[in-house]
């Protein structure tokens, strides 16, 4: 099943849907400079992943543009946590060539606050699934 959030004018922005019975593939699309609707697609990575027990997220920023809205803290304070808490123990996120995304992406996703999770940032999508697949052995 495929889940998707949309901005405030009815554009996708996020898609998000299960590879396996524990990788959550989620991809970013477009510029997301809607802050609730950014924080609603979050928190539903974490709903997803707790519904279906997944330990490996796979978050693919290659279609994003521009940098991430200012929710640094809440993702810190607020998505972090929830993700832990619904049981995801690795997250491979890969790059957007943008540089501001990426940029953005280093601020939260290699801040100190892991909350018991792994982050790594891959350049391709191959890399990021081969160590996902390490990672999936581990808990198969």
């Amino acid at each position: 099943m495929q889940y998707t959030q949309s901005n405030s004018k009815g554009q996708v922005f996020f898609t998000a849907q299960v590879k396996s019975n524990y990788v959550l593939h989620c991809e970013w699309t477009g510029y997301i400079n809607d802050i609730p609707k950014a924080q609603e697609a979050c928190l539903l990575m974490a709903e997803i992943a707790q519904r279906y027990r997944c330990k490996i997220i796979l978050n693919d920023n290659r279609r994003q543009l521009g940098p991430w809205p200012a929710i640094n803290e809440w993702l810190e304070v607020t998505w972090k946590p929830a993700l832990a808490k619904a049981g995801i123990k690795w997250f491979a996120h890969i790059h957007s060539e943008n540089i501001f995304t990426q940029i953005s992406a280093n601020k939260v996703l290699l801040s100190q606050v892991s909350c018991g999770m792994e982050f790594h940032n891959f350049d391709s999508e191959s890399s990021a699934l081969a160590w996902a697949l390490g990672q999936q052995q581990k808990v198969a």
